[in-house]
C-alpha cells in the first residue's frame, strides 16, 4: 500500500479495477492488476487504515461515454463508505461524471469523484476531450490518542485536451 505523508497527514493510496483490456492478467497473472473484490478490497481497506490517517481509493469503473454514474459505481461508493475510504477518484468513462460528499445515518462521510473525464485524449468528440482535476483539503483532528481527518473542501477544476490536426501538438488547458 502506498502511503504519502503530506502535512503530517498519512495518506494511503488504493487502486483498484472493474476488469483489463483482457482477461489475462486477472487469469495468469493476478498480482499485476487488483480487482474490485470485495473480500480483498476489506482487507486492504483494514491494512491501509492501520498505517495511515486517511485514504484515498483510486476506481476504474464505469460506463464508456457515460456521464451518469452506474448502479454498479453507486454500489461500490456505499461500500466503500460502509469501509471508511475518506476520498473516492473514478476513471474509465472517458467523460466527466459528478461529483459530491457522500454520508450515511452512522455519520460516515466520503467525497466521490464519479470519472474525472480524460487528462490527455485523441478524443474526437467534446465531452471526450474535457476533464476535470480533483481538488480537496484534509484537516486532520487530534485528540489525545485518537485522530480523524476530514474532507473540508472540495472543487474540480475544468480541464480541455487540444491538439493540432496532426496531432504532434497538444496541450491541456484549464
Amino acid at each position: 500500500i502506498r502511503v504519502i505523508e503530506k502535512n503530517q497527514i498519512k495518506i494511503a493510496f488504493l487502486n483498484y479495477t472493474f476488469g483489463s483490456s483482457t482477461g489475462s492478467a486477472q487469469n495468469e497473472q493476478p498480482f499485476l492488476v487488483d480487482y474490485l473484490e470485495r473480500e480483498k478490497v476489506t482487507n486492504a481497506i483494514a491494512q491501509a487504515k492501520s498505517i495511515s490517517d486517511c485514504i484515498v481509493f483510486l476506481a476504474h469503473w464505469g460506463t464508456l461515454d457515460n456521464a451518469v454514474p452506474n448502479d454498479y459505481q453507486n454500489q461500490w461508493a456505499q461500500f466503500l463508505l460502509q469501509q471508511g475510504v475518506n476520498v473516492l477518484i473514478g476513471t474509465h468513462p472517458q467523460v466527466l461524471q459528478p461529483y459530491h460528499m457522500l454520508s450515511d445515518a452512522n455519520g460516515n462521510e466520503m467525497l466521490v469523484y464519479y470519472s474525472l473525464g480524460n487528462l490527455v485524449s485523441g478524443a474526437q468528440s467534446s465531452p471526450q476531450l474535457l476533464g476535470g482535476l480533483a481538488k480537496f483539503t484534509l484537516e486532520k483532528t487530534t485528540s489525545g490518542e485518537t485522530s480523524t481527518v476530514k474532507v473540508t473542501a472540495s472543487a474540480l477544476d475544468p480541464i480541455v485536451m487540444h491538439y493540432s490536426e496532426n496531432m504532434n501538438i497538444c496541450n491541456v488547458y484549464p
